[in-house]
């Protein structure tokens, strides 16, 4: 998370929060990931200082400014199930023993 020093007098303010979603799905598909950044605007009247902040809050946060999280679980699945079923292959060449 990036953090001002200070901001309406409030020490060690979040504003941005670099999120990971993965997944794996049984033992044939590798991990994914979905990565981003959320900008999280200055809330005066909820301030929580940073050393209380949970996850549970964070993601909140995320959630709730911009980040669609069904959308991105759903990405992640996604890439799982191409791995899973690629709708490409590379075969080796049929005269290569």
């Amino acid at each position: 998370m990036n953090c001002y020093p200070t901001a309406e007098g409030q020490p060690n303010v979040v504003f941005e929060v670099y999120w990971i979603c993965s997944g794996v799905q049984d033992t044939y598909s590798n991990f994914v990931a979905a990565v981003s950044a959320c900008n999280i605007p200055l809330s005066t009247t909820s301030f929580t200082p940073y050393a209380d902040l949970t996850q549970a809050q964070v993601l909140g946060w995320i959630w709730a400014n911009g980040v669609d999280q069904a959308a991105v679980e759903l990405q992640v699945q996604a890439l799982i199930d191409v791995q899973i079923n690629p709708p490409v292959v590379i075969l080796p060449l049929p005269w290569a023993a």
